[in-house]
C-alpha cells in the first residue's frame, strides 16, 4: 500500500529541482523529509530521467520506477511535466519564487562523430534509439544487421535491445580493447552471450553507402589514452577494414544540450556547469548542480550521491 500524501509545513522554504532524473529525485526526496517545499521542474512527460527514458525495461521495468516515483511525490512534492526551464519558464522567475535552486538537467543530447556521411538514411543515436524503445506504445521494429558505435553502457543497452526487436545480427564498435571499455564488465558479459559481436580496438573511418547506410569502414586505434591516462585516440589509417549494415546507431555519449547551459545564468565550463567542488553550489549563490551535469557523474548511482550532497 501506498503511503498518505503529505503537504509541507506553510512556513517551508522552498526549493525548485530543475529535472527529474536519479540526482534531482534523490534531492527533492531529501529535502521533503526535512520539511521544505520542493517544487521539480520536468521538461519531459514523465520523472525519472535517464531511468525512465534511457534504460531498457528488460534491466529496468517501468512500473518498478512508477511506484518508486509515486512514493516520492507522496512526501508532499509538486511536479511540473512539459516545463523547460529557461524556455517556458524564465530561470530569473524560478529563482525569485524560490530559496533555493538545485539544477540537475542531465546530458539530453547524443554525441556526434563529425564524420562524412552522418547525415545519411539509416543513422540514429543512442538516446534518442533508447528513447524509442521506452515508448512501449510505438516500439520500433528492426531488421537486417545493425552496427552500434560505442563502448560505454548506453553502446551496450541499445546493441542488447536491438537484439531484442528483432534485428537479425548486432555488432558492437569500440576503440578500447575489452578491459579498458567504459561499459560495466558484467553488461559487456551478457552482450556476448546473446550473440552480440564486439570489435574492439576499432575506430569509424567513413560511412558508406549512397544516400543509404549500406556499411562502415573502420580504421585500427593503436591507443586510446594518452600517458596521463586522458583519452586521446590514436589510429593507424592504414589498417582498415569494412562492416556491411543497414541501421548504425552511434552512442559515444551524452552532452548537455546547449539551451540549458546558456539559460540557467550560471557559469559552465566545458560542457559542465561549474561548482564548488564541497557544497556543488554554483556561479550563483543560492543555485546548486548536479548529476550528469556536473563531471563525474557517469552512472545512476554517482547521479543519486550527487543529489544527497547537495
Amino acid at each position: 500500500p501506498l503511503p498518505e500524501k503529505k503537504t509541507p509545513p506553510e512556513n517551508a522554504k522552498k526549493i525548485a529541482v530543475v529535472g527529474a532524473g536519479p540526482a534531482g529525485l534523490t534531492a527533492a526526496a531529501d529535502l521533503a523529509d526535512r520539511g521544505y517545499a520542493v517544487t521539480v521542474y520536468e521538461a519531459t512527460s514523465g520523472a525519472g530521467g535517464m531511468l525512465r527514458w534511457g534504460i531498457p525495461a528488460y534491466r529496468l521495468p517501468k512500473d518498478i520506477l512508477d511506484y518508486e516515483i509515486e512514493l516520492i511525490r507522496r512526501k508532499g512534492i509538486t511536479f511540473l511535466y512539459n516545463t523547460r526551464v529557461g524556455i517556458d519558464i524564465p530561470m530569473d522567475t524560478v529563482r525569485q519564487n524560490n530559496d533555493a535552486v538545485f539544477l540537475s538537467v542531465g546530458t539530453q543530447s547524443s554525441r556526434k562523430l563529425g564524420l562524412e556521411g552522418e547525415d545519411k538514411t539509416g543513422i540514429t543515436y543512442g538516446l534518442e534509439f533508447l528513447r524509442k524503445v521506452g515508448d512501449k506504445d510505438n516500439l520500433p521494429r528492426l531488421n537486417g544487421r545493425i552496427v552500434v558505435i560505442g563502448g560505454g553502457n548506453v553502446a551496450v543497452d541499445v546493441a542488447r535491445s536491438a537484439m531484442r526487436l528483432g534485428a537479425d545480427a548486432v555488432e558492437m564498435v569500440s576503440l578500447e580493447q575489452r578491459y579498458e571499455m567504459p561499459a560495466l564488465p558484467e553488461e559487456v558479459a551478457a552482450a556476448l552471450e546473446e550473440n552480440i559481436i564486439i570489435n574492439n580496438g576499432w575506430g569509424p573511418n567513413r560511412i558508406l553507402g549512397n544516400g543509404t547506410v549500406k556499411g562502415i569502414e573502420l580504421k585500427r586505434c593503436t591507443r586510446v589514452f594518452d600517458e596521463s591516462g586522458r583519452f586521446s585516440p590514436m589510429y593507424n589509417d592504414k589498417e582498415t577494414t569494412t562492416l556491411k549494415t543497414d541501421q548504425i546507431v552511434i552512442a559515444i555519449g551524452q552532452a548537455i544540450e546547449q539551451d540549458s547551459l546558456d539559460n540557467m545564468g550560471v557559469a559552465s565550463d566545458r560542457n559542465y556547469y561549474r561548482i564548488n567542488e564541497i557544497t556543488l553550489e554554483t556561479s550563483v549563490k543560492g543555485v546548486f548542480a548536479g548529476g550528469d551535469n556536473i563531471p563525474g557523474s557517469a552512472t545512476v548511482i554517482n547521479a543519486v550521491g550527487a543529489g544527497k550532497r547537495a
